[in-house]
């Protein structure tokens, strides 16, 4: 059974990644973001995931889904919106016989999110010289973590980029290993 975890950065963060895009993220922010995350839930807390989009309306919201206790099946899921952390849901996981919270989550010392930003302009500049298209966006980012017990975290851990037509269109997705080496493309 394959499932996959995902830790999502979405077009607030992401707008660097757009060719000729002006850059509202850096490697400085993500390191800033990292810091606070670490500040609220504790260096020792696991991620399910974490998403960050853009809403017109709110600004950037981010929602993830954390517990700062990986030797329980028991996280919470959290939504920031305009700066202000709230609580949105318990939730309890059901894990099979003989796995632990741990094989499905990652902490943040397993991701590098410093490295999303290059990789993003990586992303679109390969789509834009291999499809021959132009004004493309990443719309978003994953961290990626199989559901898989036993294999090795380091060969299974990978960066997933979106990226599609600033104007809404078909989506490619471009996969790179922990290291930021790519892997493969996808349509």
């Amino acid at each position: 059974m394959k499932h996959f975890i995902f830790l999502f950065v979405f077009a607030a963060f992401l707008s660097s990644c757009s060719s000729g895009g002006s850059s509202l993220e850096s490697k400085d922010d993500m390191a800033k973001f990292v810091e606070e995350l670490n500040d609220k839930f504790g260096k020792a807390a696991v991620y399910k995931e974490i998403s960050f989009v853009q809403d017109n309306t709110v600004g950037t919201m981010i929602t993830l889904t954390v517990t700062d206790k990986p030797t329980e099946n028991k996280m919470e899921q959290y939504t920031m919106t305009k700066g202000v952390w709230e609580k949105t849901a318990d939730i309890n996981m059901e894990i099979s016989e003989g796995a632990k919270l741990t094989d499905f989550t990652f902490p943040l010392s397993e991701v590098d999110l410093t490295r999303i930003p290059d990789l993003c302009k990586q992303s679109v500049s390969k789509i834009e010289a291999d499809k021959k298209m132009t004004n493309m966006t990443a719309s978003m980012v994953g961290v990626v973590v199989p559901d898989r017990i036993g294999d090795s975290r380091d060969e299974i851990l990978q960066y997933t980029v979106q990226v599609q037509p600033k104007t809404g269109g078909s989506s490619f997705t471009v996969f790179f290993d922990k290291n930021g080496k790519l892997k493969e493309v996808s349509e």
